[in-house]
């Protein structure tokens, strides 16, 4: 609730700001958290399915535990996209880890093997991404910079907007208080209150 008092109104807003971001902050980092602890599970199946390969029914395990943690770098498709996407990893992976490397990646140690496995994830993120400036691929991958620019000019366009009001609200207390000293007596407010009013306002464009 409002106070009606410039000082107190001026600290709320500080710790509304300060809580806000507190609260985004850990969000995020839960967020992140709760990322990596699936990584990590996946990655461990790679290791427990790409240890003593000798059949076939281990190779494709190994290659859908693979699999599954390149899915997982997408994020969730749209249920439209959910099979190119498939498709297009099933291919990129075939390049990225042929049959060919199967014996030397057996013989590796686990956290080897993990690091590897980190390894391809980054590869072929970077392929999808090559492919999707080439137009020829990378559905699904969220275009962050062009996301993040397009959020900070509303942010801005916002921003302007509040700024020029507050402005204009100060510019109409800087005459009040100018006219209240050039003809002492003239308005019926207090001095202090529109002087502690002029710098809330102004404290608000500082926040």
């Amino acid at each position: 609730l409002s106070t009606g008092v410039p000082e107190i109104e001026t600290m709320k807003l500080q710790v509304r700001f300060e809580t806000q971001y507190a609260l985004s902050m850990e969000d995020i980092r839960k967020r992140a958290h709760a990322t990596r602890l699936k990584k990590n599970d996946l990655l461990d199946r790679v290791v427990e399915a790409g240890t003593n390969l000798k059949s076939n029914s281990q190779v494709e395990s190994l290659y859908r535990s693979i699999f599954k943690l390149l899915l997982q770098s997408c994020g969730i498709p749209e249920a439209a996209l959910q099979r190119k996407i498939e498709r297009e990893l099933a291919g990129v992976l075939e390049t990225v880890f042929p049959q060919s490397q199967l014996v030397s990646f057996d013989k590796l140690s686990s956290k080897a093997k993990r690091d590897h496995a980190e390894q391809m994830a980054d590869v072929v993120m970077g392929i999808r991404l090559f492919n999707r400036e080439l137009g020829e691929g990378g559905l699904g991958i969220e275009d962050v910079p062009h996301l993040a620019l397009e959020e900070a000019k509303v942010l801005s366009k916002r921003m302007e907007e509040s700024s020029r009001d507050i402005d204009r609200k100060a510019e109409k207390y800087d005459k009040v208080l100018n006219f209240e000293h050039m003809i002492p007596g003239s308005i019926a407010s207090s001095v202090d209150m529109l002087q502690n009013e002029l710098a809330h306002n102004r404290q608000i464009v500082l926040l």
